[in-house]
């Protein structure tokens, strides 16, 4: 009789999800921004948001991460769409400003908060020129990675950086071109991205960088899982507020992915297992029966996990790599997910030790 072994692929975590951004514009020519986002390996969707018509509200830019703005016509509301950006940045939010947002005395400057007010905008205001410039020097700041020239700037506020902000990079006539707020969370551009631009070279790039930037400088980040000795509880901190979610038995084990060190291959991985068995998989929040005591979220950054020993102990470990799975853990008000890592620190104690007989005790292994 023929043995026949089946085998079954099985995924041990989620793929990575990918932040979403959004390309604000007054520009009814915006298809090379746009396509250098979309074809972008580290964003998600790309949403465009035609400001001539409508400004979007607070309440539909906190569904991304990042917004990219810039303009070439008149925006619907001047002051209000600067408000609102301004606003979504203190909820969590992140944006990128390029020309012709600074330019003074037309339709097209964004007015409001977000460029009057130095926290935001890092550059400032001013008339624009028509005539020919090259990139100049820079910082060597992480936007400027693979942006080696960009010539024939043509379209240009005469602008500098904004006192406290930090200066990135310049034209080559002397006006400031790339700047970031002293809080990582607003970088200006003095570059045009509608699609009659004249420069040639990385401006694109200089772009994806920036969002990219702003996306991981304001992403929650999980800072500490540490083991409560002799209680069975593990506390997981991260650095900024976060939603909140429901964390239970049934997606534990996803949402804090587990790496004892044999799992190869990483997020995405699909093992191939022989009917019955079990994989030579990561270690589980879960014990034997596949029971969590709770997990509670003591404030919004402090999420409370109590072990179980029901069935036998869960295979947790100090020194086991925790991976946040970058879609359920979001900032608490803005749409940028969690997708850290933190390594599982602390002692257990007496927490797995029973007794089973007089004089004696036992270790739930």
């Amino acid at each position: 009789m023929r043995k026949v072994v089946l085998w079954l692929l099985v995924a041990l975590v989620p793929v990575l999800a990918l932040p979403d951004v959004a390309l604000l514009t007054t520009s009814a020519d915006y298809s090379g921004i746009l396509g250098a986002l979309e074809g972008d390996a580290e964003i998600g969707s790309v949403t465009y948001l035609d400001g001539r018509y409508s400004t979007p509200t607070v309440a539909e830019l906190q569904a991304y991460a990042c917004v990219l703005a810039y303009a070439n016509y008149a925006w619907n509301n001047q002051s209000g769409m600067g408000d609102n950006l301004a606003d979504y940045v203190d909820l969590g939010g992140s944006v990128v400003l390029g020309t012709a947002v600074f330019d003074t005395g037309g339709q097209w400057q964004l007015l409001g908060r977000i460029t009057g007010d130095a926290a935001y905008s890092p550059l400032t205001q001013g008339g624009s020129s028509f005539s020919y410039t090259n990139l100049g020097s820079d910082s060597g700041h992480a936007i400027m990675d693979g942006v080696s020239s960009i010539n024939n700037g043509f379209f240009w506020s005469m602008i500098d950086t904004e006192s406290g902000a930090e200066w990135i990079a310049d034209w080559a006539n002397g006006y400031d071109l790339a700047a970031i707020n002293a809080n990582e969370n607003c970088i200006g551009l003095n570059i045009y991205y509608d699609g009659a631009h004249d420069w040639t070279g990385d401006g694109y790039p200089l772009a994806v960088n920036s969002v990219n930037y702003l996306v991981d400088a304001n992403k929650p980040v999980l800072e500490t899982v540490a083991v409560q000795a002799d209680t069975g509880v593990v506390i997981l901190t991260f650095d900024k507020d976060t939603n909140e979610p429901t964390i239970d038995e049934t997606n534990i084990d996803t949402v804090f992915a587990l790496d004892d060190g044999t799992r190869g291959g990483g997020f995405g991985e699909v093992r191939a297992l022989g009917l019955g068995a079990s994989p030579a998989a990561p270690h589980s929040w879960l014990s034997g029966s596949g029971a969590l005591g709770g997990a509670v979220w003591t404030d919004a950054a402090t999420l409370e996990v109590t072990l179980s020993m029901d069935g036998g102990k869960p295979t947790l470990a100090v020194g086991d790599t925790v991976t946040v799975d970058g879609a359920t853990v979001q900032l608490a008000d803005v749409n940028n997910p969690c997708d850290s890592e933190a390594t599982v620190t602390g002692d257990f104690g007496e927490w797995n030790v029973v007794p089973v007989s007089w004089g004696q005790i036992k270790h739930l292994d």
